[in-house]
């Protein structure tokens, strides 16, 4: 875990010096991409917002509204208006892995009701569900899939939910 933890930390700071790389021409753009790429042992590519780190374990994404990754499980509900704006994928006891992180215009506590909602129409079941004042937790389990999706409250981006949705094998795939 404390490995998983690190390398994180290394991709997002990786990620914000190609990034504040970018206005420095192409030239500066593609030697910044090569030594973070080099320093983690990992390909980088910029194009226009989205930066894409991709190592033999998986791959992070960061940008503005990004694609649903391929894969995705149709039954992992989404908000309508969502702006991904991070995708990582991954593998886990060979089971593909997601996480994405998402703005939405929609009330936190109104969307985790939705998003509630349609985990338990779905045919999930429910292992764990958490509302404090405004958004909420949820997690599910339903086959060999556990889905743990988190609502809160933000301004980012005039936004008023962010949304972070991971999606992996269950303890016992």
């Amino acid at each position: 875990m404390k490995r998983i933890l690190v390398r994180l930390s290394m991709t997002a700071t990786a990620m914000a010096v190609t990034v504040a790389m970018a206005g420095c021409g192409l030239a500066a753009e593609k030697a910044a991409e090569k030594v973070v790429g080099d320093a983690l042992g990992a390909k980088v590519d910029k194009d226009g917002e989205n930066v894409t780190i991709s190592t033999d374990q998986g791959a992070m994404t960061t940008g503005k509204d990004l694609p649903l990754p391929d894969g995705w499980p149709k039954d992992v509900p989404v908000a309508g208006d969502a702006r991904i704006n991070s995708v990582i994928e991954g593998e886990v006891s060979g089971v593909k892995t997601y996480t994405i992180v998402y703005l939405s215009g929609d009330e936190p506590g109104a969307l985790y009701d939705e998003l509630l909602k349609a985990v338990q129409d779905g045919g999930w079941k429910v292992l764990m569900s958490v509302t404090p004042d405004q958004g909420g937790y949820v997690s599910a389990e339903k086959d060999s899939l556990l889905v743990n999706l988190t609502v809160s409250a933000t301004t980012e981006d005039g936004a008023k939910s962010s949304v972070t949705t991971i999606v992996g094998p269950t303890a016992n795939p």
